[in-house]
């Protein structure tokens, strides 16, 4: 369930440049589920506090959801990859 109401608005000028992070976010996605589960690991394995998992974790998280927060208000499609 979402924390807070998405942001939506009307589409912004087609010729908006891509942001640098939004051609990597399928790639991030997948580094961001890797990460998930090296926490997942870390923490059935009790090497929880001993390893970068929940900073990478964190910073792939973000930078995640600010490229899918700037699609979102510019309806626009992803490049392939």
């Amino acid at each position: 369930m979402l924390s807070r109401t998405p942001q939506t608005t009307a589409p912004a000028d087609p010729s908006t440049p891509w942001p640098s992070f939004v051609p990597s976010l399928v790639d991030d996605l997948r580094d961001l589920i890797r990460y998930a589960n090296e926490v997942l690991d870390s923490i059935t394995e009790g090497t929880f506090d001993k390893g970068l998992e929940i900073d990478n974790l964190d910073s792939t998280a973000y930078g995640v959801i600010e490229a899918c927060r700037w699609l979102q208000v510019h309806q626009k499609t992803p490049p392939t990859a």
